[in-house]
């Protein structure tokens, strides 16, 4: 049995190896991607019994998991408005990342998104400003944006940081929040973020474009 596990794995690896050369990607990349896929497949959150586990989560205050707060160090900027800040203090000429995560507007961050943007950050020398933003069913998308509004208004009035020491970044659904919020400052007058950084953005949520059919065949979730 024994034997059999490690010949899987080998070959796991292996396969995982040649995919990352063949595609010119990172092995950990592609372990991402295969993890997403089995997550998420199967998993719809507008079925009865998931819509009202959903409602019942996103309608509550969210707390942070203690792994996240005692091993990644991210605590409350603003408990009120559901913020997290990771750094002993946000301070006006230090960079600090503006985090809009993923999770198709339902989901709350992952262990894996925490733990990448805190890499992230350590490597740039960077603060994190991160918005617990409101979630589907019990919210929609104008709460959402309001929410991320407000959070980075409240970044410059009253810690005082210079919108040329923000970068804003968003993966996923965030991404795409990210970009709703960028055209919210511009249309507002507000200082923009120094840069914009969108990972896998979700741009067309309304899923009109007839190019994302011939993506789901490769990509069989």
């Amino acid at each position: 049995m024994k034997k059999v596990l490690l010949t899987t794995l080998a070959a796991s690896a292996a396969y995982l190896k040649y995919q990352s050369v063949r595609q010119k990607r990172s092995v950990q990349s592609l372990m991402v991607e295969q993890g997403l896929k089995s997550f998420l497949h199967g998993r719809d959150p507008r079925k009865a019994l998931n819509f009202a586990r959903f409602n019942h989560v996103n309608s509550g205050t969210y707390s942070i998991p203690n792994k996240v707060q005692n091993y990644l160090d991210f605590k409350w900027l603003d408990i009120e408005m559901q913020v997290l800040k990771r750094d002993s203090i946000v301070t006006p000429e230090k960079k600090v990342i503006f985090y809009l995560h993923g999770g198709s507007y339902w989901y709350q961050p992952f262990d894996l998104q925490y733990r990448f943007i805190a890499r992230l950050a350590d490597r740039v020398g960077a603060s994190v400003v991160m918005p617990i933003y409101p979630k589907a069913p019990a919210h929609d998308a104008n709460d959402a944006l309001s929410m991320v509004m407000k959070s980075y208004q409240e970044l410059l009035a009253t810690n005082g940081v210079e919108a040329e020491n923000i970068i804003l970044f968003g993966d996923s659904a965030g991404g795409g929040l990210a970009v709703s919020l960028v055209e919210q400052l511009r249309n507002a007058q507000i200082d923009l973020p120094k840069q914009v950084i969108l990972l896998s953005p979700w741009l067309d949520v309304s899923l009109e474009n007839s190019e994302i059919k011939k993506l789901q065949r490769r990509i069989h979730f």
